[in-house]
């Protein structure tokens, strides 16, 4: 008759956590804040955008058509042409909006200072909420022992 064998799960290795350190693990490491941050600088390229709403805009458009065989209208029949091309360049300046371009620019100011707040806020509520956690391990290891 063959043994049994039986496997023991090593013991687990032990370390000194200081709430300091739980509190620096825990902001390297959450995905939140790297979300929120990630929010702030989609909002800061909000702001980019808005804040150059102001300025001249550039716009280039191209065309090509090419007519040939019995899908040729009479009028380029008479034009004698079987390629048009068009090549359309505009420029554009805003004059006045009506306050809608300072509007959008405070707007996009506002959103970027709520991502930079939010961005703080989830930071405080990981760093409560570490210390929340490390001391009921505290307390709960002081009553076992």
């Amino acid at each position: 008759m063959e043994g049994v064998g039986v496997s023991v799960p090593a013991p687990a290795e032990t370390m000194d956590l200081t709430l300091a350190d739980s509190i620096m693990m825990a902001l390297a490491n959450n995905d939140t804040i790297k979300q929120s941050e990630d929010d702030m600088v989609a909002a800061e390229w909000k702001r980019h955008a808005a804040r150059r709403q102001h300025g001249p805009t550039l716009g280039w458009t191209s065309a090509f058509q090419r007519t040939t065989g019995r899908y040729a209208s009479t009028n380029m029949a008479q034009l004698n042409a079987q390629n048009i091309y068009s090549n359309n360049l505009t420029l554009a300046m805003p004059i006045y909006a009506g306050g809608k371009l300072s509007a959008s620019i405070k707007a996009a100011d506002l959103g970027y200072n709520q991502a930079q707040l939010m961005v703080e806020g989830t930071k405080q509520t990981i760093r409560y909420n570490t210390a929340a956690t490390y001391y009921k391990v505290l307390f709960f290891v002081s009553s076992i022992e």
